[in-house]
């Protein structure tokens, strides 16, 4: 039988939407006892997620800075007859970083 585990939340599923709202909970609320809960060993598995600066607000890019990874200001898209450079800002959150640090805001109990 499984152990009971009390909790102020418990969230299911320690992929990135779980583990950025477990980041997200802590950070504006430290009393909460938060969870994360997965059949999986590590938090975001063995991914590596992108996504363009104005993909974030700018009030709600405070959840996130810390787990990227790799950042370019501009990239270069290149096919054989056509290339381009768009000029956005792309990011890169790699699973080991979020795991690290949803594992510290979240300590073992």
């Amino acid at each position: 039988m499984a152990a009971k585990i009390s909790c102020d939340v418990a969230i299911i599923g320690a992929g990135l939407a779980g583990g950025l709202i477990a980041l997200a909970l802590k950070a504006r609320h430290p009393s909460l006892d938060v969870r994360l809960v997965d059949a999986g060993e590590t938090i975001g598995g063995n991914h590596l997620w992108s996504f363009f600066g104005s993909d974030v607000a700018k009030r709600d890019r405070w959840i996130v800075e810390r787990l990227v990874a790799h950042g370019w200001r501009s990239y270069d898209v290149a096919f054989p007859a056509h290339s381009r450079t768009i000029d956005q800002t792309y990011y890169s959150i790699e699973s080991h970083r979020l795991d690290t640090e949803v594992r510290r805001a979240l300590p073992p109990k």
